[in-house]
């Protein structure tokens, strides 16, 4: 799978609180270190840190920019954005940018 189609099914899984699809774009031993919940190890783990994403949030956008990748490394900047669910924040639209850092095994994602 291309580095643009992984990165678009990331986008619309994380958004749709699809989280088996979302799960399944890493590898079984795959790793997503959050800024927010910390680091989440294997595909159980991470389909329940997005579930946890929607507890507290609605609206999710993911968007990639500008993404290099060879067959065992990818880098992309982004723009995420949601609206937030939380007492005292709610409906207020939350969004930031950043760069991510992609390690990459047989076409899924072995580290984000």
């Amino acid at each position: 799978m291309g580095i643009q189609n992984l990165l678009g099914r990331f986008g619309a899984a994380a958004a749709a609180c699809d989280t088996a699809a979302f799960a399944a774009l890493f590898t079984e031993d795959g790793c997503y270190d959050d800024g927010f919940f910390g680091l989440h190890r294997g595909r159980e783990a991470i389909a329940a840190m997005l579930a946890r994403f929607h507890v507290g949030g609605e609206q999710f956008r993911w968007q990639f920019h500008e993404p290099l990748a060879s067959d065992t490394l990818a880098y992309t900047r982004y723009v995420f954005s949601y609206r937030s669910k939380e007492p005292g924040s709610a409906r207020a639209l939350v969004g930031f940018e950043g760069m991510a850092r992609l390690r990459l095994r047989g076409g899924l994602i072995a580290d984000y």
